[in-house]
């Protein structure tokens, strides 16, 4: 069953943000965006869809393995007399016990099936891998934003030091002061740029397209309205994780191919038609495997299913330790998301008490720096938690393979 239960909200600290705008006509790209073209571009998942369609084909297939390929056998008696004459003729047809069960056929779809949960697993790599580049790419420039602020407050100030220094207020160490603050505030620009430019071409790696094209993005990022408890997540993890159907589907088609080698100890029967002259006659036999009752395959087979079986009950675990911690990991974002939510407002005060107490002559120059910088701290935390969040829901999202927002992605 897919989660329904929780609807969409646009954080509500995100006023920051600036209101998605049109560029060239176009509304900007919304994640369902990137996500189709993702899908369409995943070179995993093209050729694990090349091979569904092989298993597909394999599975219909599959009805006729009952069926081995018949033989005919023509008989001339005289011809190396010189007599071409044709003496008898028999068609025969084998027939497999495991194919008259319809054993070959349901071990056919189980590998369908498998080849369906892998898909499956690539589109949630996909997803996690979309939703933190896309995410990326939003705040890396919002923290381009707050590092262009800082340069042009901390340009202003280095004039202003420069004035009071020339008529003899302040000191040269100020001067030098507001000089190292500005060349500081310059190289974090940068850096946030260059962040920005690599978040841009991952994505767009991931989808498709020139790594030199920019992308204009709907700079919404969205949460659920609160987190399930832990028990259903599981619950659901055990039911809809691909990981867990693929070693699930694995397992019975192990099963199957170890009955199916058993019944190879009975004799394999086969029918057919012989012509002789005038005479025709119907044939019945069967071969029988004397020699080694096919114990051979018998071991291998049952070596198998307790391989698969194993593999089945790790994959288990291994889904729920993934959603359990996936879901401490989402838990803890989303506190500390709240606890800085509020860093954005409390940070734009501070810097404009700050400055008006600066030039006021209340604080000094190094207790405005101080105060710059811890509100700046501030903000990108605030940045930094919503990226945190985002990204680890969608692991949470992941290890369940059914989303948490209002679409279904997984």
């Amino acid at each position: 069953m897919k989660y329904r239960k929780f609807s969409t909200a646009t954080f509500a600290a995100l006023a920051v943000l600036l209101t998605a705008h049109h560029i060239n006509g176009r509304e900007p790209m919304q994640f369902d965006d990137i996500w189709k073209m993702g899908l369409a571009s995943n070179s995993s998942i093209m050729i694990q869809k090349a091979k569904i369609d092989a298993a597909r084909v394999g599975a219909i297939a599959s009805f006729f393995s009952g069926l081995p390929r018949p033989e005919l056998e023509i008989e001339f008696p005289t011809l190396l007399a010189g007599d071409p004459a044709v003496g008898s003729i028999e068609v025969r047809q084998a027939l497999s016990l495991s194919g008259i069960f319809g054993i070959d056929t349901l071990i056919a779809f189980d590998q369908l099936g498998i080849e369906e949960a892998i898909v499956q697993k690539y589109r949630g790599e996909l997803y996690t891998d979309l939703r933190r580049a896309y995410a990326s790419v939003i705040i890396t420039g919002k923290e381009i934003g707050v590092a262009r602020e800082n340069v042009e407050l901390f340009r202003q100030l280095a004039a202003r030091m420069q004035m009071h220094y020339q008529t003899g207020k302040i000191s040269r160490s100020d001067v030098l002061a507001s000089a190292i603050e500005l060349r500081r505030a310059q190289q974090e620009h940068i850096g946030a740029v260059s962040r920005e430019k690599i978040a841009r071409s991952e994505l767009n790696m991931l989808i498709g397209v020139s790594l030199e094209r920019t992308l204009d993005l709907d700079e919404t990022i969205t949460e659920t309205e609160r987190l399930p408890e832990l028990d259903r997540l599981t619950n659901i993890a055990l039911h809809r994780h691909p990981s867990i159907r693929q070693h699930a589907l694995t397992h019975g088609a192990a099963e199957k191919s170890f009955w199916k080698e058993l019944l190879q100890i009975l004799p394999a029967p086969f029918a057919g038609i012989r012509r002789t002259g005038t005479e025709t006659a119907v044939i019945f036999g069967a071969t029988l495997p004397l020699w080694d009752f096919n114990a051979k395959s018998i071991a291998q087979s049952a070596g198998d299913r307790t391989a698969a079986e194993i593999s089945l009950a790790h994959a288990r675990r291994q889904a729920l330790f993934d959603v359990h911690r996936a879901y401490l990991n989402a838990s803890s974002a989303r506190q500390n998301l709240e606890t800085v939510r509020n860093g954005m407002t409390e940070a734009q005060e501070l810097i404009t008490a700050a400055s008006i107490r600066y030039n006021e002559n209340r604080i000094d120059l190094y207790h405005y720096l101080s105060y710059i910088k811890t509100a700046n701290e501030a903000r990108l935390r605030f940045y930094q938690g919503i990226f945190d969040y985002d990204v680890t829901l969608a692991e949470l999202e992941r290890a369940l393979h059914t989303s948490l927002r209002t679409k279904e992605y997984l």
